[in-house]
């Protein structure tokens, strides 16, 4: 029996293995090339193409060609392409996610740990003030009192509490000069110099 018959796929539908070799020779070749032609992949064609003739083998009982054998092979195979082409590409969007999501992981364990370790050459810089001078410091910037409630509670004048400040503010920004770039010294000595 020819492969063209259109009786070939019913003998591979009753298991005639000689019918399905004889289907797979004739059709494998040109499949690839379709195949390659979407895929742009040697190998790739040629897996794909095996694996819809292992599927059609599996299945043939089930299978019900309304056109032709060949029409319903290029089109199994035209199918099988277009999926791995979506599934490539939902794999290449899901891990460029997940890469987005690490670096956003990383970024944050980093921003973290080093706003952890700015937080503590902070509390070591503040242990070098001397003790009215931390005292004035810790009541403007972190109970947010002005200099004259600060000059008042502590029965202090207005000129005392800038002068302290101003001696505060240069031992912090000394102490934490090898710690910050010159932009976030500007930014921590704008913090430390509201008014």
């Amino acid at each position: 029996m020819q492969a063209t018959s259109p009786d070939i796929f019913e003998l591979v539908k009753n298991g005639d293995r000689k019918a399905y070799e004889q289907l797979f020779k004739l059709y494998y070749a040109a499949l690839v090339r379709f195949a390659r032609e979407i895929l742009k992949d040697t190998d790739a064609a040629e897996d794909l193409v095996q694996e819809v003739f292992v599927k059609m083998w599996e299945r043939k009982q089930n299978i019900d060609i309304k056109t032709s054998i060949k029409a319903y092979l290029y089109m199994a195979v035209k199918n099988h392409c277009l999926n791995k082409l979506k599934a490539e590409q939902r794999n290449a969007f899901l891990e460029d996610g997940m890469a987005d999501d690490v670096r956003i992981a990383t970024n944050d364990t980093e921003e973290y740990s080093n706003t952890i370790e700015l937080s503590k050459h902070i509390n070591q810089a503040l242990e070098l003030l001397p003790p009215k001078c931390a005292i004035i410091f810790k009541m403007s910037r972190f109970e947010d009192k002005t200099y004259k409630e600060i000059a008042e509670s502590l029965e202090l004048s207005v000129k005392t509490v800038e002068n302290q400040m101003g001696k505060a503010l240069s031992i912090l920004r000394n102490a934490l000069s090898p710690y910050l770039s010159q932009s976030l010294i500007w930014l921590v000595s704008l913090f430390f110099l509201k008014q």
